[in-house]
């Protein structure tokens, strides 16, 4: 049986989004929400090489390394 998926719209133009964790899919999640024009806040323990290089060319992107 296929896995079923829940679609959603928002428009982020300008919204403040936060993505938590800092692997594979917090990049994926971060390209979507950047390339959609939201302001992005990603908060992790630890973050992939790949993350911070692609967060570093947007200036409305944070990386916040911490305990979450």
């Amino acid at each position: 049986m296929a896995k079923p998926y829940f679609a959603l719209n928002l428009d982020v133009v300008g919204k403040p989004c936060l993505v938590i964790g800092g692997d594979g899919e917090a990049l994926e999640k971060s390209e979507r929400l950047l390339e959609a024009q939201a302001d992005l806040l990603v908060v992790a323990k630890r973050a992939s090489p790949e993350l911070v290089a692609y967060l570093a060319k947007f200036p409305n992107a944070k990386l916040e390394i911490r305990e979450v």
